[in-house]
């Protein structure tokens, strides 16, 4: 068991395994000023662009491509008010612009003001519908196409009925599959039929007058229509799934031509806007791009969805932390990193779409190397790992697409162990591989399934103090623990909501104490375990408040013991903390016997004892924590180590480094515990600012490891100088023992001998333990006030 923090960081953790930590920030956001999972577009006459998306209602952009509104939300059913909708496709500007939705699954269209308030007569229903498209006229006339009945709809600016024409089957003016429609400067309106391939030419009042292409994949022909829209000049575009946009004379239906682009897929809707540009929005789930044609010459822009801020996230999946305390979110959905001081201030944004050297593809995690200082990126769609400094500057990869050793394919993750060995989640090869410092392949396990080390979908790695290897697995809802070659240890977790199950685990962190922490998406919450799958807290629920979670999807921890907790649908990163602070480990330092410096701030290395105390002997040496409290807080020691020795044996014990004396510490608490099959042994003791074991302007916590493990003292936090306490394990007979260093040992540490215990004749007072067989750490508890708590929406 292993209480101890990592040398050279700082750590926090609970005194108790089973705390729960608290929000205490929130980084970033989300909101509904977001393009993804968008279905169709439509311009007003100031060539504003209003986008549908399929779950966060329409987005205004301007001609600058920066965002400037939002429009509705989603929603489904019978009673949605006005500005709940849940579209298929089907958008509108008017002239005077007026936004018109085809609300496909609530069987209506609904009418929005300029500023996004909904308008007067603003909802048309038409019973037993599935609107999928709608256009207006001159006249401010309302045209819906109707999915369900295979009619078109006209109706007044103020929602009256006019007239309809349509219906299932065959013949000029029927329809089989009606899937989009335009309107000319005329009037004119234009169906397209994505069963027949055909666009037929209507007049305003139905009338029909032509039609033009037909099914398949040639000139003229069309492969599922999905799109249509008429310019001024009466040259109709028309988009399908061949990845095209194909040219029409409205005239007389005649083919003109085509546009592609090689990185366009999926067109799913085109307009027009007021300067002779065609707008197209290119979406694939949550990758949506907007494609701009210049209608003169065919030239394209790409204009990413990616219009958000440098602070604001799209799909942050996973986060870490330099040494310095910025954190470093991926934005997968935006395809970059984020780098934001510790009051979540921007400052360097990296990476675009792409394969290129610092260009990503749907990254998934980054990891920060204490080992050389550069981060780590697993580049998913690239199938590689790419290095970066901390500016951003790109430095090298690692991995080719593939299934042979050292190739990835759609890596999700990665551990850095401390060798600075890294294990990264293959996940469509279904295995973990090892590799070293350097990036050169060591080994490999794993294959698909559900048995010992096999895998479903893996997301999550990490790596204990230990060396053991920690792995999430979301589609076996399971975590599997290995050894550092790969060896099979245990697993835990079943698909559930109760205690200790798991639903969708996507994330795993292990912190100093070796806890495990574990995200879970569909149960939108974090679960806390130890190091062998013992249930030990939970915390979350679904929401947008702080403490919620919505698609939590990455979970760290920090050398400090703060859990920061990625949020995929709330676009945000939290941090949580426990209300209590532990010590820091400054360095660790090899001498005649070897051992580690604890303290909160500055440290001084002691060899020996400050002054006798009488009855008391400390014959391995000791390790001296500070525990100055500051005003109006309080602090608790927690001492935990690995011992057979009697409970009645162990006391603390007071030093004033002033005036050299040692005295008793009162309430203190001396337990022992199981665990994994060892005893241990704990001493717990609080200090509050003015209460019996504290004392103004001296160090209250000089803690006795009697363990070979030498000494420091240090400085507290607040009017430090001078006092201490100490632990001791109480012993039998008189006088004061100091350490024999005449007397030698195997273990090569001087004045303690190959038993592992050194007494004197006269009855003493003894901790004594020998290295090797005890573990031991003093922990500082700093229970601080949380406050200022500001609440954050739910967009």
């Amino acid at each position: 068991m292993v209480w101890s923090s990592v040398s050279g960081t700082d750590t926090r953790a609970a005194v108790n395994p089973s705390d729960t930590p608290s929000p205490v920030a929130s980084y970033g956001s989300y909101g509904s000023s977001r393009i993804e999972d968008a279905n169709s577009i439509a311009v007003d006459s100031q060539g504003n662009r209003y986008v549908m998306t399929n779950y966060n209602g329409i987005v205004k952009v301007d001609v600058s491509n920066s965002i400037i509104g939002s429009i509705g939300y989603y929603g489904c059913g019978p009673s949605a008010p006005a500005e709940q909708f849940c579209p298929l496709r089907g958008l509108a500007v008017s002239g005077s612009g007026e936004i018109y939705v085809a609300d496909s699954y609530n069987g209506r269209v609904l009418k929005f003001n300029s500023d996004g308030t909904a308008a007067p007569a603003s909802m048309i229903n038409i019973s037993g519908s599935m609107p999928v498209g709608v256009v207006v006229d001159s006249q401010d006339n309302i045209y819906i196409i109707d999915q369900n009945q295979s009619r078109v709809w006209k109706y007044s600016d103020q929602g009256s009925y006019i007239t309809s024409w349509g219906g299932y089957g065959a013949g000029d003016d029927k329809f089989y599959a009606i899937h989009a429609i335009a309107i000319d400067a005329a009037d004119n309106i234009y169906i397209a039929d994505t069963s027949t391939g055909e666009i037929k030419k209507f007049s305003s009042s139905g009338v029909f007058q032509l039609k033009m292409g037909s099914t398949g994949f040639g000139d003229g022909q069309f492969n599922n229509l999905s799109s249509i829209a008429v310019d001024q000049s009466g040259v109709l575009y028309a988009a399908d799934n061949s990845d095209r946009i194909q040219r029409f004379d409205t005239s007389n239906g005649s083919y003109l031509g085509k546009w592609s682009e090689p990185t366009m897929s999926n067109i799913l809707s085109v307009s027009l806007d007021g300067s002779g540009s065609l707008l197209a929005i290119s979406s694939q789930g949550l990758d949506t791009k907007i494609y701009k044609f210049n209608t003169s010459n065919g030239s394209v822009d790409v204009i990413d969805k990616y219009l958000i801020g440098d602070s604001q996230f799209d799909e942050v999946t996973s986060s870490t932390h330099d040494p310095e305390g910025n954190l470093y979110a991926v934005d997968t959905g935006s395809h970059r990193i984020v780098k934001l001081d510790q009051n979540g201030n921007p400052l360097k944004v990296w990476g675009s779409y792409g394969s290129a050297d610092g260009e990503m593809i749907t990254p998934y995690y980054i990891k920060y190397n204490p080992h050389t200082g550069n981060l780590m990126v697993a580049d998913s769609g690239n199938n590689r790992i790419q290095v970066f400094d901390k500016q951003g500057n790109f430095l090298s990869k690692i991995g080719t697409t593939g299934g042979g050793d050292g190739q990835l394919y759609k890596p999700t993750s990665l551990a850095i162990d401390g060798s600075g060995n890294f294990y990264v989640t293959d996940m469509a090869n279904y295995r973990i591989q090892k590799f070293d410092a350097n990036g050169n392949f060591i080994t490999k396990w794993g294959s698909q399934g559900s048995g010992y080390g096999q895998f479903g979908t893996v997301f999550g790695i990490d790596v204990d103090r230990g060396g053991f290897v920690y792995v999430v697995d979301a589609q076996n809802h399971n975590v599997q623990k290995f050894d550092a070659n790969g060896n099979f240890i245990t697993k835990w977790g079943s698909q559930g909501s109760g205690d200790g199950q798991l639903n969708f685990p996507v994330r795993i962190a292990v912190d100093v104490l070796n806890n495990v922490y574990v995200s879970e998406f569909n149960n939108s919450r974090i679960q806390k375990f130890d190091s062998n799958g013992g249930y030990l807290s939970k915390w979350g629920s679904p929401g947008g408040d702080l403490g919620e979670f919505a698609g939590p999807g990455g979970v760290e921890v920090d050398t400090e013991g703060n859990v920061y907790v990625t949020e995929l649908a709330n676009g945000r990163v939290q941090k949580f903390s426990y209300p209590s602070e532990i010590s820091r480990v400054d360095d660790t330092v090899l001498s005649t016997n070897p051992f580690t410096k604890i303290s909160c701030h500055s440290v001084n290395q002691e060899s020996s004892l400050e002054a006798g105390d009488d009855g008391y002997s400390y014959p391995a040496g000791f390790v001296d924590f500070c525990l100055d409290t500051p005003s109006g807080l309080s602090q608790t020691i927690d001492l935990r180590f690995k011992t057979d020795l009697d409970i009645d044996k162990v006391v603390v014990r007071k030093y004033n480094s002033v005036t050299k004396q040692y005295s008793a510490v009162s309430n203190t608490t001396v337990s022992e515990f199981m665990e994994s099959g060892q005893r241990y042994i704990r001493v717990v003791y609080t200090a509050t600012d003015g209460g019996v074991n504290d004392e103004d302007g001296v160090v209250n916590g000089k803690i006795i490891d009697p363990i070979g493990l030498g000494v420091t003292t240090s400085s507290g936090s607040n009017n430090t100088s001078g006092g201490s306490s100490q632990a001791q394990a109480q012993g039998q007979g008189g006088g004061v023992n100091k350490p024999n260093t005449n007397k030698d040992n195997s273990n090569g540490i001087p004045g303690v001998p190959n038993t592992g215990f050194w007494l004197d004749s006269q009855p003493v007072k003894y901790l004594a333990v020998a290295l090797g067989i005890m573990a031991i750490v003093a922990v500082a508890i700093l229970w601080r006030k949380i406050a200022g708590v500001v609440k954050t929406q739910n967009k």
